[in-house]
């Protein structure tokens, strides 16, 4: 099955009980005070493997390795480096599991070489270059799974706290207004020219969005994404 195919055709979230099991074990390793003296496993998160439909554990493991990078999916496991997560709060170690997990259900046995340079290159806490990097299809897709989590999220930040301080239903309603009309707003206005002034709810994936500047492909895929995000997003009470 080639990238597009699977793409258009099988993209699907997370299930709720991963995200659940992703979310509860961020909220734990923010809460770690002293780094591990050896390899320690934290546990695991089910998943669905999206090929074989089948369901599997995916082992968390911490390691005390003198390494900058947060953490990476080996291929049997995702390993988190204690050096790495030290400045991430419970948000950000949520973002990068759920990325992380994306890889782990992932169809996609083989890399590139470039690609395979370029993670060797982050992981010694180097520059990679961006093309080579985000535009690999196992990270393209990883990428835009983790980027739908951030904006569901960030919607539903939205909620609670509107409700929290105001509420009224008629406030949130209109706050989840005033999101939509910014995102469907950002994915209609060609994206170099948004590039220089991003909303805060995406400016972290800036280098995504960098690079996709420099694919055709990759950006219509993006901005197609996007507005089903948008969709779905129209549609949360």
């Amino acid at each position: 099955m080639n990238f597009q195919t699977f793409f258009s055709e099988s993209f699907k979230d997370l299930p709720e009980e991963t995200l659940s099991q992703i979310h509860q074990f961020s909220r734990k390793l923010s809460q770690i005070q002293e780094p591990p003296t050896k390899k320690t496993s934290l546990g695991s998160i089910s998943v669905v493997n999206r090929e074989t439909n089948r369901v599997k554990n995916i082992p968390l493991v911490l390691s005390p390795e003198d390494i900058s990078a947060v953490g990476e999916w080996t291929g049997k496991q995702i390993v988190l480096y204690w050096k790495g997560i030290q400045n991430l709060n419970a948000t950000n170690l949520e973002k990068f599991l759920v990325h992380e997990v994306w890889h782990g259900v992932q169809h996609y046995k083989d890399t590139s070489a470039t690609y395979d340079d370029a993670i060797t290159t982050i992981r010694a806490g180097g520059l990679a270059h961006r093309k080579d990097y985000f535009l690999e299809p196992a990270e393209f897709e990883a990428h835009l799974g983790t980027l739908r989590f951030q904006l569901i999220n960030h919607l539903k930040r939205i909620k609670k706290s509107t409700l929290e301080v105001q509420r009224s239903d008629a406030q949130w309603s209109k706050q989840k207004t005033l999101f939509l009309k910014d995102l469907e707003q950002f994915i209609r206005t060609p994206l170099k020219r948004t590039i220089k002034s991003l909303p805060k709810w995406i400016i972290d994936d800036k280098n995504f969005l960098v690079a996709c500047l420099e694919s055709p492909k990759h950006l219509k895929l993006l901005k197609s994404r996007l507005f089903q995000v948008w969709s779905e997003l129209s549609n949360l009470s």
